[in-house]
């Protein structure tokens, strides 16, 4: 989701200090590192979004493997104060498509897909020249997760692919 219609610019709160649900080590770090990107390069406003596992990097989570990324929004609504930073319509979805029939390229907000492209494209380069900033990977991670208990732990039919 990184161009809605009604778009903020929202980096998953890898560090836990926006709702208290950490991701594995090294999720902080590339949190901060979309946040630096953001705030350094492209002189973005931003805003943090819940890390609560229910898109594609869940499964990831579930075995403790880092994540981090960007969000455009969905079927929630717009406040004021992210109207106020990015334009648009607060009460309004992020993206009133969202999963319906009208959920296609023809509804996209061009502007804040190349602005979040460029954005994982600078963090990807960077991790792509040296992991030197995340720390080691500890297997055991999936167990201290706060969000696991809700997520009912590992779902093996969610690791599995066709």
């Amino acid at each position: 989701m990184l161009a809605s219609p009604n778009y903020a610019y929202q980096i998953y709160d890898g560090d836990g200090s926006a709702f208290n649900v950490t991701g594995p080590p090294g999720s902080a770090e590339a949190e901060h590192a979309f946040q630096d990107y953001l705030t350094k390069e492209a002189h973005q406003n931003w805003t943090e979004t819940e890390f609560d596992g229910r898109s594609d990097y869940g499964p990831f989570l579930d075995v403790g493997i880092a994540c981090g990324g960007l969000f455009t929004g969905a079927e929630g609504f717009k406040t004021a104060a992210e109207q106020e930073m990015f334009g648009g319509q607060a009460g309004v979805a992020y993206d009133i498509n969202y999963h319906g029939p009208g959920d296609n390229a023809t509804n996209l907000n061009m502007g804040a897909w190349i602005e979040m492209t460029k954005a994982i494209a600078h963090v990807v380069a960077g991790y792509a020249r040296s992991f030197d900033s995340l720390p080691p990977r500890n297997v055991s991670v999936a167990a201290k997760r706060g969000v696991i208990g809700k997520r009912d732990a590992i779902q093996p039919w969610r690791l599995r692919y066709v």
